[in-house]
C-alpha cells in the first residue's frame, strides 16, 4: 500500500495509543506488525528532518531549531513539505479493530481513528 510521508507522520502517535490498548492477541500482533514497519520509515523521516534543521537552523539549549522569523523559514518549511509530501510502499496488512472488548464497548477518540484510517477498519 502506498503512504505519504506525511499520513505515516500523523500516524505514529495513534499507533502508539492503540499498542497500549488490552486488545485481542490477533489484533495486537497486527498492530505490533505495523508499528514496526511505520517506526522503521519514521526514522528515515526524522534523519531527513534532522538534516533539514541542521541546515537552515541554530543550535538552542533545547536542540536544534528554525525560528519562524528566520529568513531561512520559508525554504526550511517547503524543503519539510516536500518531505511529508514523497510515498513509499509499505506491505502491512490492514487491522480490523472490534467493537467490543469483554463485552464492553471499545472507544476510541475520532482523531485517533482519523489518523490510523489507512492503517486499521472497525469490525
Amino acid at each position: 500500500m502506498r503512504f505519504r510521508n506525511e499520513e505515516i507522520w500523523n500516524a505514529r502517535a495513534a499507533i502508539q495509543r492503540l499498542i497500549e490498548e488490552k486488545l485481542p492477541v490477533k489484533v495486537s500482533y497486527g498492530l505490533a506488525k505495523i508499528a514496526n514497519k511505520v517506526n522503521e520509515q519514521l526514522k528515515i523521516i526524522e534523519q531527513v528532518r534532522m538534516g533539514l534543521l541542521r541546515k537552515y537552523g541554530e543550535r538552542t539549549e533545547s536542540g536544534w531549531e528554525v525560528k519562524n522569523n528566520s529568513e531561512k523559514f520559508g525554504k526550511f518549511m517547503e524543503e519539510v513539505q516536500e518531505l511529508l509530501a514523497q510515498e513509499v510502499e509499505l506491505v502491512i496488512e490492514k487491522v480490523t479493530l472490534p467493537t467490543e472488548i469483554n463485552g464492553e464497548l471499545f472507544q476510541l477518540e475520532p482523531r485517533i481513528l482519523m489518523a490510523l484510517e489507512k492503517f486499521v477498519g472497525i469490525g
